[in-house]
């Protein structure tokens, strides 16, 4: 599997399981529960990616895909 589908993926995966655990708690708490979960994965897999061009595109995809994610899952169950 190519290395840009892993990364979807994961932060895939991350963005609607902070979706779910934001939703059950305060909005302040949920932000910061959120956060955390998306720099501990990025700091971690910072380290296989040896160029700056590449570490630059991987924390923009990361992030973007994380918030988009994170954000609809979070509406999708706060308005229910």
């Amino acid at each position: 599997m190519k290395t840009e589908r892993i990364v979807i993926l994961v932060f895939t995966a991350l963005g609607v399981v902070a979706g779910i655990i934001s939703s059950y708690l305060d909005l302040l708490f949920a932000i910061v529960v959120s956060l955390a979960m998306m720099i501990v994965p990025i700091a971690i897999m910072l380290r296989f990616f040896p160029g700056k061009k590449e570490k630059q595109w991987f924390i923009q995809n990361s992030i973007i895909t994380f918030i988009l994610i994170w954000f609809v899952v979070w509406i999708l169950l706060f308005t229910r």
